[in-house]
């Protein structure tokens, strides 16, 4: 895994075995792939499948070349692997120590250990987060074990830590779309030795290499083995930005040795298992559209038959609560306080409880709740955490469907129901996916839920039943999924234009009269000629698992908004991450105004230059004096206001820190939090 972009010309397995044809694996047994490099050598990096954990322990079958391969955006030498942070060189030392002196088995034993351990700890700390932050702690946590691969110039400005100027000598070329032109100046203004070294300017490449449609695996030829692999992120990150996510994926997995940033799949069994302490919670965080109490409670009835207690919090439920948790513990229940989320402010005194009791050794507390801001840290710090969210994508959500649905509930009836409830399973799972493409999709995150299908199969279901060929009265269908079922969530014209796009197109007589056989849903569906569950089952498993903009009537380049509003999100939490460590310090005026001052001094220039306070008090006056006679002047009107009201904040927030810095006036939390 030391080569990128990848260069690997063929693979084999090989199972690893001792010398005496043991496996020397004391986590089982492990694959190796062996990969041919540059100059012919191989290095084996060992694979396993188990819990998604990833452990190399390597071993030479030809010496790989000396600082790894000769290609410009290989890894650097063994040395600057992620083992080799000050904390974990005296961690395998001390180790080594206590092994008895440490030949070179045993220190490549450790480090296979410790690679082992890194990737644990990301497995048990990812399992409680939603799949968009991954991403951001597997950054996080990478930065932090290879300080060294992260320069903290290049850090500043790949987070917008910083602000540049935008003026300069360098002259953006042409070939650069005009949506990009500033942030390649603001490159060439921070980093000009890098902007130079690649040959941005000069290098003809660099033209084709935009026109790539996977950019981020094969840099142009001519870059020097100079530029480093996150300083080519940065000039990703300037021209091609929707291709960042893919190769910050690569670049973490690469770095923490990671096949992938997924965590294995949890089931509660595996949960309760581990969970085996009756004084730590079971927090199970969910998302719109998941509920895994059903499943608990499944559990339960093969584990604990007749003493699981569930009960869903409200505002009058606290004390309830309370007493359900103290008589569970007594007797070794297992307890359910479902949606903390609507109490959060009750959760505190739940963990006030939880620290005075002495629990029953089977008693365990399993809490549900969605994310959010003011939830308490001392039960998310007592916690054990698992997340529970759907699974993205058209074909995942249609097999979450029918395994909500048991055979029993499709077959029931003739093949027109079946083919009806086939329709409605299809409908649910595209306006529920479409989600992922707002703005474009949904104007807003709608919560379109299990209870909105359950409603609408109550509906339709019924009225397909007798299988006549007679059809259902459409407009009441489309009124009631129109008006109430789906329709009742939705806030602007344009998103109810949609729904009823999508009512009209597959809720017609063709389909739910039974003939729909004619022709595929989506253009990629092909309807199943039976009643039978497993029927439809296949026709689902046959669909593509990454969906395409298409199937949703979108243009095909959605994906790039999409994929640029994922990085800009990764940006801006590593940013509040590193934020929230540095404000967790000590006030230094000294280090603000290094930081700060760029930032003062250019909000100053904008201001003289542009005389925007005084702009900003002339278009607000002027809205007192306009005729709104028309919605465009209205509008106009409203929009000047909104930009006054915007400068006059930003001055008066940056003025305070600007005194702040100059020891003018002291530090309050207010100016801190800004």
């Amino acid at each position: 895994r030391g080569s990128w972009p990848p260069v690997a010309s063929g693979k084999k397995d090989v199972m690893l075995l001792d010398s005496a044809g043991r496996d020397p694996s004391p986590f089982g047994p492990v694959r190796a792939s062996e990969a041919a490099w540059p100059d012919g050598g191989a290095w084996l990096a060992d694979e396993r499948d188990d819990a998604g954990v990833h452990l190399p322990t390597p071993r030479t079958l030809a010496a790989p070349p000396l600082g790894w391969p000769a290609s410009p955006y290989a890894m650097h030498t063994p040395s600057h692997t992620p083992s080799s942070s000050p904390l974990r060189s005296s961690a395998v030392s001390s180790l080594a120590s206590g092994l008895g002196g440490g030949g070179g088995g045993a220190q490549e034993r450790i480090k296979g250990l410790a690679v082992d351990l890194q990737q644990r700890t990301y497995q048990a700390v990812a399992r409680s987060l939603i799949k968009e932050d991954r991403l951001t702690f597997a950054l996080h946590l990478a930065r932090s074990l290879a300080p060294h691969e992260f320069a903290e110039a290049d850090w500043s400005l790949f987070t917008r830590k910083q602000a540049g100027g935008m003026s300069g000598s360098f002259s953006v070329p042409g070939w650069v779309p005009a949506d990009r032109k500033a942030d390649v100046a603001l490159l060439s203004t921070t980093l000009p030795q890098l902007v130079q070294e690649s040959g941005l300017a000069s290098n003809p490449e660099w033209a084709q290499w935009m026109g790539s449609p996977s950019p981020e695996t094969m840099p142009p030829r001519s870059m020097p083995s100079s530029v480093r692999r996150f300083q080519f992120l940065l000039l990703l990150q300037a021209l091609r930005p929707e291709r960042l996510g893919a190769a910050l994926t690569s670049f973490a997995c690469d770095l923490l040795r990671l096949p992938n940033l997924g965590t294995a799949p949890s089931s509660l069994q595996h949960v309760a298992a581990e969970g085996n302490d009756p004084t730590q919670p079971i927090l199970m965080i969910t998302t719109a559209g998941v509920d895994p109490s059903a499943e608990l409670e499944d559990l339960a009835s093969r584990v604990m038959p007749g003493r699981f207690k569930p009960l869903a919090m409200g505002g009058q439920q606290t004390g309830p609560a309370l007493q359900l948790v103290r008589e569970g513990a007594q007797r070794g229940d297992w307890v359910c306080l479902k949606n903390l989320h609507l109490v959060v402010g009750w959760v505190p005194a739940l963990a006030k409880e939880l620290s005075s009791l002495t629990p029953h050794p089977e008693f365990r507390l399993w809490l549900t709740t969605e994310a959010h801001p003011s939830f308490s840290p001392i039960v998310l710090q007592a916690s054990l955490k698992v997340t529970f969210e759907a699974p993205p994508g058209l074909q995942r959500n249609l097999m979450r469907t029918y395994e909500t649905w048991a055979p029993e509930y499709v077959e029931t009836g003739s093949v027109q129901r079946a083919q009806t409830l086939f329709v409605l399973a299809w409908f649910h799972a595209l306006i529920q996916e479409r989600r992922t493409y707002i703005p474009q999709g949904w104007s807003k995150f709608y919560e379109f839920s299990s209870a909105d299908l359950r409603s609408a199969a109550d509906l339709l279901a019924p009225a397909a039943g007798q299988g006549s060929g007679a059809l259902p009265d459409l407009e009441m269908v489309h009124g009631l999924l129109g008006t109430s079922v789906y329709g009742g969530r939705l806030e602007t014209g344009a998103d109810k234009r949609v729904l009823d796009s999508y009512m009209r197109q597959y809720f017609t007589g063709e389909l739910i009269a039974g003939r729909g056989g004619a022709r595929a849903l989506g253009g990629v569906l092909q309807m199943p000629q039976s009643a039978r569950h497993a029927d439809f089952v296949r026709a689902i498993a046959a669909l593509p698992p990454v969906d395409s903009p298409a199937l949703f009537g979108l243009a095909l380049n959605a994906d790039r908004a999409v994929a640029s509003r994922t990085s800009s999100y990764v940006i801006k939490s590593l940013r509040t991450l590193s934020t929230a460590a540095e404000g967790a310090a000590a006030f230094e005026r000294e280090r603000w105004s290094a930081e700060l001052s760029p930032l003062l001094t250019l909000w100053q220039k904008q201001l003289q230059q542009n005389d925007l306070l005084k702009l900003a008090s002339a278009g607000a006056s002027a809205v007192l004096g306009v005729h709104l006679d028309t919605p465009v002047h209205r509008f106009v009107a409203l929009e000047r206001k909104k930009a006054a009201a915007l400068v006059e904040a930003v001055d008066g927030t940056l003025s305070s820190i600007a005194r702040v810095v100059r020891g003018a006036e002291l530090l309050t939390a207010s100016t801190q939090a800004d």
